[in-house]
């Protein structure tokens, strides 16, 4: 089993880039295979920074989860205004068409109610002039 001790970086390059004269010091492990020794140290990582000043794992992963959540909440609430700006916009333009369906269904029901009085009217006459004609 061969394990990297340690990686230097040249002062010149970014921050996790390897660069031409970077140094690798590969050497072979002190330990036995399957010590574990790995796996204590991903464990360590998942807490502590790495030296980078960015955090361990854990405090990595809950800062993606925190701005992924701060943004999907930021975009919800742009849908919900632009859901109701739409809407505003579509009784704005109703409204200067001059076809609202509320007030169109309101008039319909008031036509409806006249014309069944006009019917009653009418039918109260025809049985007036029947009876005058029936006693001529």
């Amino acid at each position: 089993m061969i394990t990297i001790v340690s990686i230097q970086h040249s002062p010149n390059s970014g921050r996790g880039k390897t660069a031409l004269n970077d140094n690798f010091i590969i050497e072979r492990t002190q330990s036995g295979a399957g010590d574990a020794r790995i796996d204590s140290l991903i464990a360590q990582n998942q807490l502590i920074g790495n030296g980078v000043g960015s955090g361990g794992f854990f405090c990595i992963f809950s800062t993606i989860v925190a701005t992924v959540g701060a943004s999907v909440r930021s975009n919800e609430q742009a849908l919900d205004g632009a859901e109701a700006t739409k809407e505003a916009a579509i009784e704005s333009e109703a409204e200067f068409s001059g076809v609202n369906l509320d007030s169109e269904a309101a008039a319909l029901i008031e036509f409806q109610q006249a014309y069944q009085a006009s019917a009653r009217v009418l039918s109260t006459a025809r049985e007036l002039f029947q009876t005058l004609i029936d006693v001529v």
